[in-house]
């Protein structure tokens, strides 16, 4: 059976876009999978935005989470596994998402 959180993060990330908000993704910046500029992690996570505005060739797959983003005006591609990802939530109301 295939895990159900890569279906609830796609089916709120295009709620959110759908609707104007800004989806963010809380990632636990520890994992030893996450690919993504961790001198921005606060307390071993790390908050980024993930709207398509925000992102280049977004990626939600059942196993992880890819895009490209600018961070400090340099590209960086980002890789969250599945297992990383701690929420999705709107930027304008944390009530509108999803925690794990």
């Amino acid at each position: 059976m295939t895990p159900k959180r890569p279906y609830i993060v796609r089916a709120f990330h295009e709620w959110m876009e759908d609707n104007n908000f800004t989806p963010y993704l809380m990632i636990d910046a520890t994992h030893d999978d996450v690919v993504a500029p961790l001198e921005y992690a606060q307390d071993g996570r790390l908050v980024l935005a993930a709207s398509y505005q925000a992102t280049h060739n977004l990626q939600i797959h059942n196993d992880a989470i890819s895009f490209t983003a600018r961070f400090g005006g340099v590209s960086s591609d980002i890789w969250i596994p599945m297992p990383a990802l701690m929420a999705i939530y709107a930027k304008e109301n944390p009530k509108h998402g999803a925690f794990f």
